[in-house]
């Protein structure tokens, strides 16, 4: 109990003298603080004074300027806000400064600034200045037609702000490193050892605390409550159709785009479209004159379509993702408890929590639930039904006789993965080897054990033919189940393909209208090298503000359009997990 309220002191301390700083150090501003009129400040023609420190944007002529400070500029606290609708507000006011001091009589940039409207701690800057600052000029990246409020202080104090939820946070941080530490208990309790109710008890706390998390981040961005955007909306414009009788959308495309030559040209379909007053739908696939979506459509079916024909409403993504990661969460700890169970008794409830969360974090979960777009909805449904569908199969082979039950289900959420992501049919893999280790591989060597040991015998030969028999029996059984739904799956998604593109194998997204026309794209051996460096070993970016690393976008001397989603580094970079693997690669083999 002493070590636990000596965490707590050293949290609480933490807080108050480290986190608020800020405070502690602007202590001495306290003589020169002055609040800002609307005399004391010169605006330029864009603004509109409505009353009460409220102005209207009218033009492009935005500066704010302070003129004649003549003293230290410590600190200021620039509050601007938009006022609006909910979409409006809940994105950050971006400002830009320049400032003149004893050292520079013209201005000079100071780095921007984010100003968000629900943090007020955003709205405190730190400056350090060559002297006395005699000017300061202030532009916010703000729209005509918007209505914002403006509030300027020089040199206030820094308000100390004690933030119970990172008490919480690092307490629990802290906490977590010490029961984690090599001597802890939990790394002298076998898991597996446990007495199945406290086992019950950890994974039901374990699974209930991320329900929390995740229900937390999902309905964190006010942006990915509602599908504004025309894109984020395809799955719901699916239900519709599907429930219509049609794989095509019900929206008619617009005439324009109907008669272009090349409709997946860019910069040509803007323009055609611009000139002709009609506009198309980004990011869905079109063909001979008609809307489809390309992404998986198994989401539309088992969850989006069912809600829309019992509720009359449509399902939002953010909450299907809500559900989706609670299904995946449980597919890890069905893993990883499999896998312990079967490989790895030993394990100690210490590995088993560190390498469930590895699972959970490397995974990506965090970002996807942390912006819950239709993006999201196919990669976390094929990364829901690969690890479910991978628990299916170890479950299925804990006894010597294999379960022909969990085995389906298992091929049956392997299967689903492809309707979801088909890049994510790589599920199939580690399925495929499972099959062999508990089904096939098994069977074969009884097979063959019991045909050396029936050899020769012959009062023993129909006891022998029968135990081939009934082995043979059992993997066939165990193949058939297998292949199954792995078949019945692959034939509704090649109808699916072919009813709209002609083709069994195509998904449609070739027919994206997006940046560029991948129809034509084809495949060149100079794009590897780039992708090899950018995906695997490209080195992260760190920068000195928060979150204090920067996504990398591909840079090369590749003559023709290569697309490239923004990364945060090679996976050898941000995974130091990945060398272990690639280390036992190259011991392995070579």
């Amino acid at each position: 109990m002493k070590k636990i309220l000596f965490l707590l002191a050293c949290v609480l301390l933490a807080e108050l003298f480290v986190c608020n700083y800020r405070h502690f150090e602007s202590l001495g501003n306290r003589e020169r603080t002055r609040q800002l009129s609307a005399s004391d400040i010169e605006l330029e023609e864009g603004y509109f004074h409505v009353g009460d420190n409220v102005y209207l944007i009218e033009e492009d002529a935005l500066g704010i300027e302070i003129k004649g400070i003549n003293e230290t500029l410590s600190t200021a606290c620039i509050d601007i806000r938009i006022i609006g609708g909910e979409e409006e507000t809940a994105k950050p006011v971006t400002i830009h400064q320049w400032v003149t001091d004893e050292s520079h009589k013209l201005y000079y940039g100071l780095p921007g600034r984010e100003i968000w409207r629900n943090e007020k701690r955003s709205s405190y800057i730190t400056y350090h200045l060559y002297g006395k600052c005699t000017d300061l000029r202030i532009v916010p990246d703000v729209l005509k037609g918007q209505k914002i409020s403006l509030s300027i202080t020089l040199n206030p104090v820094i308000p100390l702000y004690f933030s119970w939820e990172r008490v919480a946070f690092l307490f629990f941080l802290s906490c977590l490193v010490y029961v984690l530490r090599p001597s802890s208990f939990l790394h002298r309790t076998e898991y597996i050892r446990l007495k199945p109710v406290h086992r019950k008890i950890l994974l039901a706390l374990f699974f209930i605390i991320h329900l929390f998390l995740f229900r937390y981040l999902t309905g964190l961005n006010p942006y990915f409550q509602t599908e504004e955007q025309v894109n984020q909306r395809q799955y719901q414009e699916l239900a519709e159709s599907l429930r219509a009788g049609s794989f095509a959308l019900l929206e008619e495309p617009a005439r324009a785009l109907q008669e272009m030559e090349n409709p997946y040209d860019l910069l040509y379909r803007n323009q055609v479209m611009s000139e002709a007053g009609e506009w198309y739908n980004w990011d869905h696939a079109y063909y001979k004159g008609k809307y489809y979506v390309y992404f998986g459509m198994v989401p539309a079916v088992l969850f989006y379509l069912p809600y829309y024909v019992i509720t009359g409403t449509h399902l939002h993504n953010h909450v299907l993702i809500f559900f989706l990661s609670l299904f995946f969460t449980a597919g890890c700890m069905g893993v990883v408890h499999e896998m312990i169970r079967k490989w790895f008794t030993r394990a100690s409830l210490g590995v088993w929590l560190l390498l469930s969360e590895l699972l959970l974090l490397g995974s990506g979960i965090i970002y996807m639930t942390k912006r819950p777009d239709l993006y999201t909805v196919p990669i976390l449904s094929g990364l829901a039904f690969g690890m479910l569908g991978l628990w299916c199969f170890l479950i299925a082979g804990r006894e010597k006789e294999i379960s022909l039950k969990y085995l389906g289900l298992g091929s049956l959420f392997t299967a689903l993965t492809a309707g979801c992501r088909p890049q994510l049919f790589l599920f199939m893999l580690p399925a495929a080897v499972l099959l062999w280790e508990s089904a096939v591989h098994p069977l074969a060597k009884s097979i063959a054990g019991i045909r050396k040991d029936g050899g020769g015998k012959r009062a023993g030969e129909g006891q022998a033919e029968s135990g081939r028999k009934k082995a043979d029996n059992r993997v066939l059984s165990a193949i058939t189940v297998f292949a199954l739904p792995m078949l019945l799956v692959a034939a509704g998604l090649m109808y699916y393909n072919y009813s709209r593109f002609e083709s069994v194998f195509d998904f449609g997204a070739n027919y994206n209208l997006t940046m560029n026309d991948m129809r034509n794209r084809g495949f060149h051996l100079d794009r590897i090298p780039p992708g090899i460096l950018a995906y695997l070993f490209q080195p992260v970016k760190i920068i000195q503000r928060f979150p204090f690393m920067e996504a990398v976008y591909l840079d090369s001397q590749y003559m023709g359009v290569t697309i490239q989603e923004a990364t945060y580094g090679g996976i050898f970079m941000t995974n130091l997990f990945a060398w272990v693997g690639l280390l036992h690669f190259v011991c392995y083999y070579f």
